[in-house]
């Protein structure tokens, strides 16, 4: 594992390549932190995989699950690995190992409008630790696309029923349609179960916080 020093000389050094070789050929306006070209790549690269039912980059095999997906999608994105760091990861699940990348080498937030390509953390989708209760952290999370208009955020994550696309909006947390309009604004992460005495809760009702590593 690279010290932190290393491992931000390297990402400094990956991310300088990636705008000299790209960024004058696909017409993306760069902005202050050198960092848009690189969140437009992490984002096409999670659309690339909508839909997919295994994640493989030139021969290498990811786990298929939420963090499985980030991972990927970001090595391809960047060369940086979210599971590395020299943090300590052996009793962590694979979230919590991105969480406390994010924590480590860039910053998390909440309180704010994100930017696409960030990554948001969810708690309490499942109960992760099998005790009966939901009061597990970060359970769950997945890569912002978009944000509209309305302050609604369509995210790329894998659950279920695979790589998909859904939405939350923190301004209206117990809301899943808009009330003018009608349009989905938070999916339900949550699925509702009789047998476990468990309530559903929608997206922005688990919503923990956002992670970014620029």
């Amino acid at each position: 594992m690279l010290h932190c020093c290393s491992m931000r000389a390297v990402f400094r050094f990956v991310l300088l390549l990636c705008i000299l070789q790209g960024c004058a050929g696909v017409g993306v306006r760069e902005d202050a932190s050198g960092t848009l070209y690189l969140r437009r790549k992490i984002v096409q690269n999670a659309r690339d995989l909508l839909g997919r039912r295994e994640i493989v980059f030139s021969g290498r095999r990811f786990n298929y699950d939420c963090s499985g997906f980030i991972k990927a999608v970001y090595y391809k994105s960047t060369g940086i690995d979210l599971f590395d760091g020299g943090l300590p990861n052996k009793d962590l699940r694979g979230v919590e190992m991105i969480h406390k990348y994010c924590r480590a080498y860039g910053k998390l937030y909440a309180g704010r409008v994100p930017e696409e390509g960030d990554i948001i953390f969810f708690h309490d989708t499942y109960d992760a630790d099998r005790d009966g209760r939901l009061k597990d952290r970060c359970t769950h999370a997945g890569i912002v696309e978009r944000v509209d208009d309305h302050k609604t955020i369509t995210f790329i994550h894998l659950d279920s029923a695979g790589i998909v696309r859904d939405k939350m909006n923190l301004r209206y947390p117990g809301e899943a349609r808009s009330k003018k309009e009608g349009t989905i604004i938070n999916t339900y992460l949550r699925k509702a179960s009789g047998a476990y005495n468990r309530p559903g809760a929608l997206s922005a009702q688990l919503f923990e916080s956002f992670g970014t590593i620029f």
